[in-house]
């Protein structure tokens, strides 16, 4: 397959003990500016694929590269939402969303702050930046999280069903921040349940969908998508 700005080619990968692969033949490439979309039930391999990507995990075989990076993608280029959720209870909504400039020794300026606020107005928790992030709702963390994963303006994110447990009207918040972010040159993948995507009707061009089972993925046209998040 040729490839994209952002690419895994021919990945395999199981954990030490075990005979199955738990990732199988993968490959996807992506433009730059683009998402891949992957569905698949509970076990198939979504969130391991998720850490092989961001170089978490080793593949035994095949190689996860980028055009703009040379050998192994370094921890700045990623954005990442795991399924869990990953906080500092003690600390602020917004001491949690600036964590990855602490991580990477970044200064954070003034512009970056109000970038958090405005993410965080937008998706309802703009009278919240201040509250320990302990005592939030957890759909609240989870918002909270998704904001953490973009804040550093990364080449690359990374979002495992980032769509659980929230309501419609952050699933549509939520997917426009996504595309605007992808049109700002960002580049996405987002594994979702199986059936997730046809509910969630993530119709655009931007979007390249791929169905996953038994850890090897295919690409799909979402034929019962009929609605657009643009």
């Amino acid at each position: 397959m040729s490839l994209g700005f952002f690419s895994a080619n021919h990945v395999f990968f199981r954990y030490a003990g075990q005979t199955d692969w738990v990732l199988n033949d993968v490959s996807l490439a992506l433009d730059r500016g683009c998402a891949a979309v992957i569905e698949g039930p509970v076990g198939c391999g979504k969130t391991t694929l998720m850490r092989t990507l961001t170089g978490h995990l080793k593949p035994n075989h095949g190689v996860v590269s980028s055009r703009c990076y040379i050998g192994k993608l370094p921890s700045h280029a990623f954005g990442v939402m795991p399924q869990a959720v990953i906080l500092a209870p003690e600390l602020s909504t917004l001491e949690n969303i600036i964590m990855p400039f602490v991580a990477l020794n970044r200064q954070i300026q003034e512009r970056d702050i109000r970038f958090c606020n405005q993410l965080l107005q937008a998706l309802g928790l703009g009278a919240h930046r201040h509250a320990q992030a302990g005592t939030l709702s957890h759909q609240q963390q989870k918002v909270l999280m998704f904001v953490r994963s973009f804040v550093h303006r990364p080449a690359f994110v990374l979002l495992d069903q980032p769509f659980s447990g929230m309501d419609d009207t952050l699933h549509g918040i939520m997917m426009r921040m996504i595309l605007e972010f992808c049109r700002s040159g960002i580049t996405v993948v987002m594994t979702l349940q199986q059936g997730e995507g046809a509910a969630l009707g993530l119709v655009d061009p931007l979007f390249s969908h791929y169905d996953m089972g038994h850890g090897h993925i295919e690409p799909c046209i979402p034929k019962s998508f009929t609605r657009s998040v643009a």
